[in-house]
């Protein structure tokens, strides 16, 4: 996923991701219901500063692409009642 969000010097800005969890749909019962395939899941967050001008695809870590920010959480599916 690629983000320009131009901030300029000093402003904050908050992004949303939507993150796909994988699941199955499977037929149980006559019913079509939802089967999570797994119920975590390693997500790694990568933040690069990119120069203006060129294909960001094109990018060199170090020289034309810069990561100045990086982690990585599980996430857990707990059921819920609702």
């Amino acid at each position: 996923m690629l983000r320009d969000t131009s901030l300029q010097p000093g402003k904050g800005k908050c992004e949303t991701f939507e993150i796909p969890y994988p699941y199955e749909d499977i037929e149980q019962e006559g019913k079509t219901v939802r089967k999570v395939m797994a119920h975590e899941m390693d997500v790694m967050v990568k933040l690069w500063y990119l120069p203006i001008g060129g294909d960001p695809r094109d990018r060199e870590p170090g020289k034309t692409a810069f990561l100045f920010y990086e982690t990585t959480e599980t996430i857990k599916l707990e059921p819920s009642e609702y």
